[in-house]
């Protein structure tokens, strides 16, 4: 088996590994996630608030690029 065949091989093993727990993750009741969803809302947020304000100020100084 050449070498670029096992590493095709085991790229597809990987997405399939991924796929599946996906889906389980997927799967599992949002209320056992609330606590966590909520302190990493709450680290995310603001850091996702800064840059999207960034991004407007660049747009109004930037509008003619």
């Amino acid at each position: 088996m050449s070498k670029t065949r096992k590493t095709g091989i085991i790229g597809i093993i990987i997405t399939i590994l991924l796929l599946i727990s996906l889906v389980i993750v997927t799967n599992i009741d949002t209320a056992t996630f609330s606590g966590a969803e909520n302190i990493f809302g709450r680290l995310v947020m603001p850091i996702q608030n800064g840059l999207t304000s960034l991004r407007n100020r660049m747009a109004r100084k930037y509008w003619f690029l």
